[in-house]
C-alpha cells in the first residue's frame, strides 16, 4: 500500500471516506470503465475491497490515483464538498441490499487502520460517504459501530 510510484505525500492526506460500489459485483476494470464512461480519467477511487465477485473476497486493489498520489474523483453527491486530501476507499457491494462479508470488513479495517496510522489520521476523520453527502453509501447494512470498534482494536487513535 505504501510502495507508490510517486513519493508518499504524508502532509496531503488528512481524511478517509468509505463508499460502496452500489452493485453486487465489480472489479477494478469494470469500475474503471464505468468511471471513464462518466468522464473520469480512470478509476476514481484510491482503493477497492473485493467481495468475491469480480475480485477476490477481501482482496485490496490499489488504484492508479493512489500510486500517483493524486486526489480521488469527485464523489457522488458531494457538490461543494472538496475531496482534496481525502483517501477514497470503495467496498464492492450494495450495503442497502445486503451486508458485507466479515472478510471484507476485516480487510477494510486493516487497510483503513494502516492508512490512519501512517498519515496520523484520527478516527474522527474516517467518514462514511453518507456522513458528508446526501447519499446512503455505504448503505444501511454497513456495521458502523462494529467497524469503529475494529479500528480501535487495530490502534487507530481518536483526536487528542
Amino acid at each position: 500500500v505504501f510502495k507508490t510510484q510517486a513519493e508518499l505525500n504524508t502532509e496531503h492526506w488528512d481524511s478517509i471516506v468509505i463508499v460502496h460500489s452500489g452493485s453486487s459485483k465489480g472489479s477494478a476494470a469494470s469500475i474503471e470503465a464505468e468511471h471513464q464512461s462518466v468522464g473520469y480519467d480512470g478509476l476514481g477511487f484510491h482503493f477497492l475491497v473485493g467481495n468475491g465477485t469480480g475480485m477476490g473476497e477481501g482482496e485490496i486493489h490499489v488504484g492508479q490515483r493512489w500510486l500517483d498520489q493524486r486526489d480521488g474523483a469527485e464523489l457522488a453527491g458531494t457538490s461543494g464538498v472538496s475531496s482534496r486530501g481525502m483517501i477514497e476507499v470503495c467496498i464492492i457491494g450494495d450495503g442497502n441490499r445486503k451486508a458485507f462479508s466479515e472478510e471484507q470488513l476485516h480487510r477494510l479495517a486493516q487497510l483503513v487502520s494502516a492508512l490512519c496510522n501512517k498519515f496520523e489520521i484520527p478516527s474522527e476523520k474516517v467518514h462514511l460517504h453518507k456522513d458528508i453527502t446526501g447519499t446512503t453509501s455505504p448503505g444501511q447494512y454497513f456495521p458502523r459501530t462494529a467497524f469503529e470498534d475494529q479500528l480501535l482494536t487495530l490502534g487507530v487513535a481518536s483526536r487528542p
